[in-house]
């Protein structure tokens, strides 16, 4: 009897160290490369959802024309998380480089997505808390700051691209991911010219926050 009790201790030991191992194994190939992302951008979005303070609905001039202030206060949002960011904004950049490139080549998946945001999700929260933070110094609602980056990226002249991967986030089964494009061009107002000009290069390094919605 002691000896089958030893013996079942000795089986008991060898199966916690199998279940521990393929516990580890599960985590560093399957989980850490594609939870990890999922929980980063399941935590920024609730960031912006639940602590973004002005919520109330947005109506663009039907001129389209921008304001001094607003121009100013986006560019502080912008200033605050690319300082947040230091010099992990060339990861940000190279990772949307990727993705684009994934994207032109027809091959932007799910996986391809969440396997490139995992070189980012290690800073992306901390990057969305100061967007959030400083979108609230300026009483900014989601839509009038999404609205004033594209009159001046348009403005500038510049194209910006924007990653949407809301159906992973959803839970859509064969979720698909775009990047919309908005190309400049057409009829802009030439006060929004006038404010887009002296912030141009700016606008052109923050293309991979605009990108990643920071």
């Amino acid at each position: 009897m002691k000896g089958l009790g030893v013996g079942l201790l000795i089986a008991a030991g060898v199966l916690l160290l199998v279940i521990g191992t393929a516990g580890t194994v599960f985590y560093v190939k399957v989980y850490r490369p594609i939870g990890g992302p999922i929980a980063a951008m399941g935590i920024a979005k609730t960031l912006e959802e639940r602590q973004l303070q002005n919520r109330a609905e947005f109506l663009p001039p039907s001129s389209g024309e921008l304001t001094e202030a607003q121009t100013a206060d986006f560019a502080a949002v912008e200033e605050r998380v690319q300082e947040i960011l230091a010099t992990r904004n060339a990861v940000l950049a190279q990772t949307q480089a990727d993705l684009e490139r994934a994207n032109d080549a027809n091959v932007l998946s799910a996986p391809t997505t969440l396997l490139a945001f995992g070189d980012v999700r290690g800073f992306y929260v901390d990057a969305k808390k100061a967007q959030v933070d400083a979108m609230n110094r300026a009483n900014f609602s989601k839509e009038e700051f999404e609205c004033v980056r594209k009159q001046l990226y348009r403005a500038a002249g510049l194209r910006l691209s924007q990653l949407d991967a809301s159906e992973i986030l959803a839970g859509v089964r064969d979720a698909t991911v775009r990047v919309h494009r908005f190309e400049p061009g057409g009829p802009v107002p030439e006060r929004n010219q006038r404010l887009a000009r002296p912030l141009a290069p700016k606008l052109q390094a923050w293309g991979a926050l605009g990108f990643f919605g920071l």
